[in-house]
């Protein structure tokens, strides 16, 4: 049976706590593959992606160069309009005999928000990491979400690592490293396309 991980995002910029996960979710879930699929206009961050869909993208390809275990879709960025998961999923649901969404406990709280959402449990199953201030084992947090969701998610022990895309954004502004952050060809990519140098108003 063939197992595929979707893992969605604006990736601006894509980084090692994305990879970690993405990589962590493959053992764990026994999938064969995991594709990672740029955000193309995302209804929720309308506004708030800084680098272009192209350069989003190429970054993604950068980080997972090399591993034959990940694979990067223009899917939503070739789509036109806003990009909605429940059809992202959709495409890819016959790629696979068993499709699973890869997310941050963040993201999943906010579920209920999300275009047909209650048609996502069709679809997929979902793989969720901790992420800080949404404690996957925590009892409340889980009762809070609904039960058709809860008897589809797979929780991930662990990697809690800390990073955000905004943190790098800002790090590159005030010309901090960022080489812990992020895979040395992204890093580079960045420079050479002077990416996140502007303060964005």
């Amino acid at each position: 049976m063939r197992a595929v991980g979707i893992m969605g995002g604006t990736f601006d910029p894509i980084h090692l706590g994305h990879l970690a996960v993405a990589e962590l979710a493959r053992v764990t879930c026994g999938l064969n593959q995991v594709i990672f699929v740029p955000a193309g206009r995302p209804p929720h961050k309308e506004g708030k992606v800084e680098a272009s869909p192209e350069a989003r993208y190429r970054m993604t390809v950068l980080a997972t160069a090399g591993d034959p275990n990940f694979a990067v879709s223009r899917w939503e960025l070739d789509g036109r309009g806003p990009s909605y998961t429940l059809e992202t999923l959709r495409h890819f649901r016959s790629a696979a005999d068993k499709l699973y969404f890869i997310m941050g406990s963040d993201s999943l709280v906010e579920v209920r928000t999300w275009h047909a959402w209650e048609e996502l449990t069709d679809v997929c199953d979902f793989i969720v990491a901790d992420r800080p201030g949404f404690p996957v084992h925590a009892p409340e947090w889980r009762a809070s979400l609904p039960a058709t969701v809860q008897k589809r998610i797979h929780f991930l022990d662990g990697p809690n690592l800390k990073i955000a895309a905004t943190e790098i954004r800002e790090r590159i502004r005030s010309k901090k490293s960022v080489g812990c952050l992020l895979p040395g060809s992204v890093e580079q990519y960045i420079m050479e396309k002077e990416l996140y140098r502007l303060v964005q108003t």
